[in-house]
């Protein structure tokens, strides 16, 4: 009898055990993607906001209200959810996730949650919605339909570690016209970068080299240096970091002087520039906005031969031009870009970009990498990458969106967009879409 009883309880302890065991095998749910299926669920016609899901804080900035209106109207834009896609977790707490909508488009999702109990919703931004291609062949078609010219290429990055020459990916994901120069504006940018880490990585330079502002080499924005005080001490990482983030024109050309517009000339066959005669002699920005804005006495800058044209800008340096004295209201429209501007295609800028992350990888030229981190530039193709660096390049009738990317793997690619179009302004948003829809198809590749 004892020993019957003994034997039962010993069974029922055992069996109480695997429960525990069971229910501890059992996977947890995960909070951040909880959230985020909450959040999916709100993009309906009428949307019912549960107010426990968001945090005291987070309500106080964007209301139940607000929240509701953000939703309908990314409704209205997109249509339900369809798919759910984690893109990437910043630990365990805060994330992105791709919301694939009805209507073909996409909105990317970065969200954060309270890391204690229940896990209300800290954070909330959202990327776009834009239209999305199934595939490269309906990216191709996106990339034709545009007006004027356009030119796309995305490709991997995967030469071995220390070549640095430039061989992007052969078999592309996408190349839409991509080895047709075009103008790309502040995209030149990325050759007096590059001519900077070269001279760095040879220990010619450090960053922290200063130099001053001069009031002789100042240029019209974008940027800030203009309205900078004359003699001002900066680095040349400090000039370097406002000419690729803020397409600052006065950092740029004091860079372009101090470096010698030669030494930076040299460097486009070696950055993978497939037509360098294209660009002599390199402009600065402030030369350019003379030719343009009413500074091009005499002989007109396209009937000058090679040797003219260095003649004239020699006379320009003994008689400099101050900045506010362009006319740059000329510049509404667009201006002489096929003749006066700086030209790649987008494969050179491919090449380009691919050539700085070689020379950037170690060494002394390192801290150069992140100068193109500072601006990422759409957020809707950083979101789906650990590390994205950027350059852009726009003035009337001309875009150029530069981007090198790491994946999550550690894999590297480059994604290239440039439109022209010599008769007329730009829809920016419809190349920026462009190049989110090729960042979409390199994640899910």
């Amino acid at each position: 009898m004892r020993s019957h009883a003994v034997r039962r309880l010993l069974l029922v302890c055992a069996s109480c055990a695997l429960a525990v065991f069971a229910r501890a095998d059992e996977p947890r749910p995960d909070p951040l993607l909880a959230r985020a299926q909450a959040i999916a669920a709100l993009l309906v016609e009428e949307p019912q906001v549960d107010a426990s899901v968001f945090g005291e804080a987070f309500l106080a900035a964007l209301p139940p209200k607000r929240i509701a209106s953000l939703a309908r109207d990314f409704h209205k834009k997109g249509g339900k959810v369809v798919s759910l896609r984690p893109l990437r977790r910043d630990g365990s707490w805060s994330g992105r996730f791709e919301l694939l909508l009805e209507k073909k488009r996409a909105l990317v999702v970065t969200l954060s949650v309270s890391p204690t109990e229940p896990h209300q919703v800290a954070g909330l931004w959202f990327a776009g919605p834009q239209e999305v291609c199934a595939d490269a062949a309906e990216l191709a078609q996106a990339a034709a339909a545009l007006p004027g010219r356009t030119a796309l290429y995305a490709a991997r990055l995967d030469a071995p570690a220390g070549d640095a020459s430039s061989k992007p990916d052969s078999a592309p994901l996408c190349a839409v016209e991509a080895d047709v120069p075009l103008a790309v504006g502040s995209a030149f940018k990325l050759w007096i970068l590059g001519a900077l880490a070269d001279d760095v990585a040879e220990g010619r330079r450090t960053p922290a080299d200063i130099s001053t502002l001069r009031r002789e080499w100042a240029s019209a924005p974008s940027g800030r240096m203009q309205e900078w005080p004359a003699g001002a001490p900066v680095t040349l990482h400090t000039l370097a970091t406002a000419m690729i983030s803020e397409s600052d024109n006065t950092a740029t050309d004091h860079l372009l002087r101090l470096l010698g517009r030669g030494r930076v000339e040299a460097m486009l066959a070696p950055m993978g520039v497939a037509a360098p005669e294209r660009n002599l002699p390199l402009l600065s920005t402030a030369e350019m906005f003379r030719i343009k804005c009413g500074g091009d006495a005499g002989p007109a800058w396209e009937e000058l031969d090679l040797a003219g044209r260095r003649a004239r800008l020699l006379a320009w340096e003994a008689a400099p031009m101050s900045w506010k004295d362009f006319d740059v209201a000329r510049l509404s429209k667009p201006t002489r870009i096929e003749t006066v501007e700086w030209h790649a295609s987008a494969r050179d800028l491919a090449r380009g970009l691919d050539w700085l992350r070689r020379r950037t990888e170690a060494g002394p030229a390192a801290p150069l990498r992140e100068v193109l981190a500072v601006n990422p530039g759409l957020p809707g193709v950083a979101a789906r990458f650990a590390w994205c660096g950027y350059k852009g390049g726009s003035e009337p009738g001309v875009l150029a969106l530069a981007f090198l990317l790491r994946d999550e793997a550690g894999g590297w690619w480059s994604i290239v967009a440039i439109q022209n179009d010599p008769t007329k302004n730009l829809d920016e948003s419809k190349l920026h879409a462009l190049a989110e829809s090729a960042a979409r198809l390199a994640t899910r590749r």
